[in-house]
């Protein structure tokens, strides 16, 4: 998915999902969902410069809370996100539902269940959420965002953010692999 350097571009996220309801039934077809916000940059020219990835530290099964995403959607998201009423509904009310009848879109999410260790790349555009927690089994992962490595006037930037994405205390800690990881040298 990164074509070339790349580097961790925010903190990693830990996300564990307790047994119950959490965005819908898939079955019943009341499943919510979101995508992780719009890009500016079409996908095609920002395809091989990131990747979002889940690591999971348990067995995650269907209807276990999996991370569940509509394949393709993020091309049909990115058209439509051009129509400034859209866009603007949407940065207002981040859900998606089978109600909201995108047009061209085929409603079809699909469950990725992952064994403990596994890893799941997606674009953020993607539509996508948990499934509800029908299991006794929380579901444990971790999301990490990576950016491919720009020129040097973008990597001095990157640094000069690097609070707003990272803990201070974090940072502080961190040996030179991974101050290399997040851009740092």
């Amino acid at each position: 998915m990164i074509d070339g350097s790349f580097r961790l571009s925010a903190e990693p996220i830990p996300v564990v999902t307790f047994f119950g309801k959490v965005c819908g039934c898939l079955k019943n077809g009341n499943w919510r969902s979101h995508t992780d916000g719009f890009s500016n940059t079409p996908f095609l020219e920002r395809e091989g410069s990131f990747a979002n990835a889940w690591l999971t530290f348990a067995d995650i099964e269907p209807s276990g809370g999996a991370m569940t995403a509509v394949p393709g959607s993020h091309y049909l998201i990115e058209k439509a996100a051009a129509d400034p009423q859209f866009r603007a509904e949407k940065e207002k009310n981040n859900a998606y539902t089978a109600k909201d009848n995108l047009d061209g879109l085929d409603w079809n999410p699909e469950e990725i269940a992952l064994k403990a260790g596994g890893v799941f790349f997606y674009d953020g555009q993607v539509i996508h959420s948990a499934s509800d927690n029908l299991r006794q089994q929380p579901r444990l992962v971790c999301l990490y965002n990576f950016t491919q490595k720009g020129n040097q006037e973008k990597e001095l930037n990157a640094r000069q953010t690097i609070h707003e994405r990272f803990n201070s205390d974090h940072l502080k800690m961190m040996d030179d692999q991974m101050k290399q990881l997040v851009g740092l040298v």
